[in-house]
């Protein structure tokens, strides 16, 4: 029916936007997989809502910092603790794999998981570096329009009004026009004999 779909969790964040084939998998990768027999839609719905606990680990609260984080972006300050309960979350779950897989990982992948483990925490206190020296850049790329410009784009529908009015009055005259020589040409009288009737012609071409 549709090939994207967007969730958006309590106060309009958002939670996922992108393609309907990938929901499933995107959810399932932060630990939120699909019960058997249930619509995948309402399962996502009742979480975002707070109805239905995602799992030990995730919270409906974690999901619009996950989207956040999944995709590159700028996490707010008010919501950096999230940022910090999700890195704790993971070197948690992290910590519980390695332990349970101990004798078949191999050092590599140990390393591989430290390595991801240290850049994950060396972003997070970048993230807190900027949000308490620096100015956060509005990622919205919206910009309020000035008197100015606001005063060009007023005479500019004015002015479309204007011209849209004068159309109007123009079709008006020609119906006028045609209606006073149709009139003229039934009537068939001239100055001497122009008389009450020529007159009653006259208005009702007026007023029509």
């Amino acid at each position: 029916m549709f090939d994207d779909i967007i969730f958006l969790a309590k106060g309009g964040l958002t939670a996922y936007h992108g393609p309907v084939k990938k929901v499933e998998e995107y959810f399932a990768g932060i630990g939120i997989p699909v019960p058997d027999r249930v619509n995948p839609p309402d399962h996502f719905i009742d979480i975002l809502e707070g109805l239905v606990k995602p799992s030990e680990t995730v919270t409906y609260q974690q999901l619009p910092v996950r989207w956040m984080l999944h995709n590159g972006y700028t996490v707010p300050p008010d919501m950096l603790h999230y940022a910090d309960e999700i890195s704790a979350s993971s070197s948690s779950s992290n910590a519980n794999q390695a332990i349970k897989g101990a004798d078949e990982a191999s050092d590599q992948s140990f390393a591989g998981e430290f390595w991801e483990d240290m850049k994950s925490n060396v972003q997070l206190q970048k993230d807190h570096i900027e949000a308490t020296f620096l100015t956060i850049k509005d990622l919205s790329g919206r910009r309020t329009p000035g008197v100015a410009r606001q005063y060009r784009y007023y005479v500019g529908r004015v002015g479309k009004q204007q011209l849209r009015e004068a159309k109007s009055q123009a079709v008006d005259y020609l119906l006028l026009l045609v209606a006073g020589a149709i009139l003229g040409t039934l009537t068939k009288v001239n100055d001497e004999t122009f008389g009450s009737l020529g007159y009653t012609y006259t208005i009702i071409a007026v007023f029509n």
